[in-house]
């Protein structure tokens, strides 16, 4: 005989047991001593309570703590490769775009490259402006913007992919801010229609690719600023753990 079924058959039986053993204990107790077995019943009942708010109260309030412990540097690694790929990204755009006249705003982005600073925004803001005159423009230059927009997204296309593969679900997984899940998804609409409108560049010459270049670093520049208050919190709150749980 199946060995599933016997065990099946053994659980469902002995819970009726237990049933009927439970049942006739009540009856006999009440027929005994109907004033002390309702005294014991409601003395139960109010240490279940008790017990059950105590666990729910503290217990799972420690068990929450502990989880965010562990979640602080898997979100501390997670905003340092984010703030990296974005720093990458718009570096791409000033090489791509030959963006002589923005040095001193890519020396201020790398700033915050490889740890997240508030140093590195204005080299966002500054290459985002370097993009917008370039726009004003776009009729002298050769190859056109929007050709140039195809190379710089081939470019990033890895770093783009790690973003809105990995690190995005990682941080929606971690209970993340809701002002910093919509940076996310604003950094991922406009990576889809950078790629759309590269895709419709390419099939019709519409040169209308570019704007969608300098959205991408608008958006990348208003993401970097969302994630620095929760870099700064993840850091201190991993610098609370003991040495050897870190």
């Amino acid at each position: 005989m199946n060995r599933w079924y016997l065990r099946d058959r053994f659980t469902r039986y002995s819970l009726i047991v237990i049933g009927v053993v439970v049942i006739l204990s009540l009856i006999l107790g009440f027929l005994f001593d109907w004033r002390g077995f309702l005294e014991g019943v409601l003395a139960s009942i109010a240490f279940s309570g008790i017990t059950i708010v105590i666990g729910l109260f503290f217990v799972d309030r420690l068990i929450e703590h502990r989880q965010e412990q562990q979640w602080a540097r898997v979100r501390l690694l997670t905003y340092r490769g984010l703030a990296a790929y974005l720093c990458d990204i718009v570096t791409q755009a000033f090489i791509v775009y030959a963006l002589d006249n923005a040095f001193e705003a890519l020396g201020q982005m790398m700033e915050g490259r490889d740890y997240p600073s508030e140093e590195a925004l204005p080299g966002f803001v500054h290459l985002a402006k370097a993009l917008r005159k370039l726009e004003a423009q776009r009729d002298i230059h050769k190859p056109s913007l929007s050709d140039r927009a195809e190379q710089f997204y081939e470019t990033v296309k890895w770093e783009l992919e790690q973003v809105q593969t990995i690190l995005t679900p990682r941080l929606l997984q971690s209970a993340t801010d809701q002002k910093l899940i919509v940076a996310l998804m604003e950094f991922d609409h406009a990576n889809r229609a950078l790629y759309s409108a590269i895709m419709a560049h390419k099939q019709v010459v519409r040169q209308s690719a570019f704007s969608y270049v300098t959205d991408l670093v608008v958006a990348a520049e208003h993401l970097y600023r969302e994630l620095l208050p929760h870099w700064l919190e993840a850091e201190q709150q991993l610098a609370t753990i003991p040495t050897q749980e870190a």
